[in-house]
C-alpha cells in the first residue's frame, strides 16, 4: 500500500438509473493488441474517437467517461441527464451521450454510450492530461487481457487465442448497469470467509473491504482491525468527500482459487463495494471473460515479493493544496489535525505548480522508511514531524 493511493484511487464506480448497453456482437476471430503506458498505478491507453486519438485511463471499475474538452470535438447526441453517484456517494447531474467511432486498436464495438465530465475540477485526475476513461462497458462482447509483463491489452473472441483452459477460469459475474467485472475470494487462514469484490484496474491498492463485511470477519475471527481513524483521503469523481471512520484491518490470507496472498491490508471502503485493485493485477496476466463468464488471473510474479506496510497518515488534495487526509496514528493528533495543510516533505515545498509532480514520484512512499514533513494547521502554525513506515513481516 501506498501513502498516496488515496489521491490517486479515481473511485469512479457509478450508480445510475439506466443500462448503457448497445453492443455490436460481430467480433472477428483475431486478437486486438494496444500496448499502455504505466503511469502512478493507472492504466493509459490510446483510443481513437471518430478518427482522431485521445489519452483514456482503462477503469474496469467504471463507465464510459468523456471530458468536456473532448466533448467539443467530437459529435454525439444527448441522451438525457442523469444523478450519478462516485465512491464518495457525491452526487451530480451529468449529461448521458451516445457516439460513433470508438476504438482500441482495430476493435470498435459500435455505438458507445457514457458521460460527460469536467476532469479540469479534480486535480488528480487532471495531472494525468487524460481526454476520458473506458469503462468495462466497452468490451461487454469480448475478452479483454491486461498483461503487466508486456505492458499490453489484448481483445479477443475466443479464449483459446489467448491461451485460456475454461477449466482454469474463476467464475465471473457482471454488474448489470456497467457491466463491472465481480468474482469471489476466500479470505482467512484458520477462519475463512468469502468476499465478493469487484476486479477494479482503476483503484490503487490490493483490497478495500465494505463495512458490512468488515464487521462480519471480525465477529469471526477472520480478519483482525489493526488501526482506525476518521478523516477524508480519498478522492472520487466529484473530489474529496466528507470526514468518515475507517478502519485498517490484517488479513493473514487472501486467495484466488490456488493463489494465496499473506498478511494483506485492507482498508473499508466508502460506499459498499469491495474492490480488488491495481495491485493484484500487477502480479499476472488478467484475463476478462464477458463471452463466457469468467475470470482469468495467470501468475507471473511470485507472491512472495508482497510487501504489506502502511504509514500514519494519509494525504489528500483539495484544489490546489496538499492536506492532510487521514491520521491512523492517535499520537499524531497532538501536532496535526484532518484538512492541514502540507507545506513540504522531505526539504521539497509544495506548490501549486509542482503538485502534480509528487502524485506522479513513485519511489518517494514506497521505498522509503520515513519521510518529513512541514505542515501548517488551520490557525497558520506550521510543525515539522518525521514519520516512519509501519511494515508486517
Amino acid at each position: 500500500m501506498d501513502i498516496t493511493k488515496y489521491i490517486l484511487t479515481l473511485c469512479t464506480y457509478i450508480i445510475m438509473i439506466i443500462p448503457l448497453h448497445n453492443w455490436n456482437t460481430d467480433l472477428p476471430d483475431i486478437v486486438y493488441e494496444q500496448e499502455f503506458e504505466f503511469v502512478r498505478n493507472k492504466i493509459i491507453i490510446p483510443v481513437e474517437v471518430q478518427a482522431r486519438e485521445y489519452r483514456f485511463i482503462l477503469d474496469t471499475g467504471a463507465t464510459n467517461l468523456f471530458s468536456t474538452d473532448l466533448a467539443k470535438e467530437i459529435e454525439y447526441s444527448i441522451l438525457s441527464n442523469q444523478d450519478v453517484s462516485d465512491a464518495n456517494n457525491v452526487t451530480h447531474a451529468l449529461p448521458l451521450i451516445s457516439l460513433e467511432g470508438m476504438r482500441i486498436s482495430d476493435y470498435s464495438p459500435g455505438t458507445q454510450k457514457g458521460f460527460i465530465v469536467d476532469f479540469s475540477t479534480n486535480k488528480a485526475l487532471s495531472c494525468f492530461r487524460i481526454d476520458g476513461i473506458v469503462g468495462s462497458v466497452f468490451f461487454r462482447n469480448c475478452i479483454l487481457q491486461i498483461d503487466f509483463q508486456s505492458k499490453m491489452i489484448r481483445v479477443a473472441s475466443n479464449r483459446k487465442d489467448l491461451g485460456l483452459k475454461r477449466k482454469m477460469g474463476l467464475d465471473m459475474y457482471v454488474d448489470p448497469q456497467q457491466n463491472s467485472p465481480v468474482i469471489w475470494i476466500e479470505i482467512g487462514n484458520k477462519n475463512k470467509g468469502r468476499d465478493q469484490v469487484l476486479i477494479d484496474s482503476g483503484m490503487d491498492g490490493f483490497y478495500e473491504m465494505s463495512v458490512k463485511s468488515s464487521g462480519i470477519f471480525k465477529s469471526n475471527g477472520i480478519v483482525e482491525i489493526i488501526e482506525s481513524s476518521s478523516g477524508s483521503a480519498t478522492i472520487g469523481l466529484f473530489g474529496d468527500g466528507e470526514p468518515v471512520r475507517q478502519k485498517r484491518f490484517m488479513a493473514q490470507d487472501i486467495s484466488l482459487d490456488d493463489i494465496k496472498f499473506s498478511q494483506v491490508i485492507a482498508e473499508t471502503t466508502i460506499d459498499n463495494n469491495p474492490r480488488i485493485g491495481v495491485d493484484l493485477l500487477q502480479y499476472g496476466r488478467v484475463s476478462f471473460d464477458w463471452i463466457n463468464g469468467k475470470f482469468y488471473f495467470d501468475l507471473m510474479k511470485s507472491v512472495e515479493d508482497y510487501e504489506a506496510f502502511t504509514w500514519p497518515m494519509s494525504p489528500t488534495i483539495k484544489g490546489d493544496h496538499f492536506l492532510v487526509g487521514t491520521i491512523w496514528d492517535d499520537s499524531l493528533n497532538q501536532t496535526i489535525s484532518n484538512g492541514d495543510t502540507i507545506i513540504a516533505i522531505d526539504g521539497t515545498y509544495v506548490t501549486s505548480e509542482n503538485l502534480c509532480s509528487f502524485i506522479y514520484r513513485e519511489s518517494l512512499f514506497s521505498e522509503r522508511d520515513s519521510l518529513s514533513f512541514i505542515i501548517k494547521d488551520t490557525v497558520g502554525q506550521k510543525h515539522e514531524l518525521v514519520i516512519h513506515k509501519r511494515k508486517y513481516a
